[in-house]
């Protein structure tokens, strides 16, 4: 839905919107997702800086779709640009978080997200901080700081986007265009050492041999390791050349 008139009338009759909606809540659904807070506020005319307004609006909203369909409902939000202002909840009245019901998390970028050009895959990185957790549920598994985690999005040369979470503690994975290279590498030269790979790959070692360890580990399972005397041979796997339209 993209209403451009209010759920409630001046006059406090029905609107286009508010039909619209009700037609909605009749059914049930697991997730529904409000883009963006500060819009649906300035729609309803409603003041972002008003904590009675933003109280209002939760009822009218957020919490009128979670208690008719039984959703978890995700409200999108922004953070004042300057990073002196920014806080632990976002542009307007501190309502905006004293009134969520479930958590409420930061997130912030570490590699933009952009559109692969056609070549190789591009990757994106948020991380994720909890910045409210009233039922207790998931700072039990958050790390120092309150992190929860880093949200990859990756975007492949066909236009497919797929996304994952990595757990905070976890290591970060690789850069998929040195995936790639690894790969198309053992396509024509299979059954290499990891030493061998290193020299012809170049670049950092180090990145090379956590990427090697990276794609053979599950559920990616791109490349198979052998061990044959004392070298660690690796092979590339069905699922590796599917992966790569190698």
């Amino acid at each position: 839905m993209r209403p451009d008139e209010p759920l409630t009338s001046r006059l406090g009759g029905f609107t286009a919107a508010i039909l619209d909606l009700k037609d909605l809540l009749e059914a049930k659904c697991d997730l529904a997702v409000i883009d963006g807070v500060t819009e649906a506020l300035t729609t309803e005319g409603l003041s972002l800086l008003d904590n009675a307004d933003i109280a209002k609006w939760l009822r009218l909203l957020p919490k009128r779709i979670a208690d008719r369909t039984g959703a978890g409902v995700i409200c999108i939000d922004h953070l004042p640009k300057a990073r002196d202002g920014q806080g632990r909840y976002a542009i307007g009245a501190q309502h905006k978080l004293a009134g969520v019901t479930g958590a409420a998390y930061k997130l912030e970028s570490r590699k933009r997200f952009r559109r692969s050009d056609g070549g190789d895959p591009v990757e994106g990185t948020v991380a994720v901080t909890v910045m409210k957790d009233r039922p207790g549920w998931v700072r039990a598994h958050a790390a120092n700081e309150d992190a929860v985690g880093t949200l990859t999005l990756t975007s492949w040369p066909d236009g497919g986007v797929t996304t994952s979470l990595e757990p905070a503690g976890t290591a970060s994975p690789p850069d998929l265009s040195l995936c790639r290279k690894i790969l198309e590498h053992l396509a024509i030269y299979d059954g290499l050492s990891g030493r061998k790979i290193e020299e012809a790959i170049g670049g950092k070692a180090q990145l090379v041999r956590d990427a090697l360890k990276w794609i053979a580990e599950a559920p990616r399972g791109w490349v198979r390791i052998e061990l044959k005397g004392a070298s660690h041979l690796h092979y590339l796997t069905d699922t590796g050349r599917q992966e790569f339209d190698l």
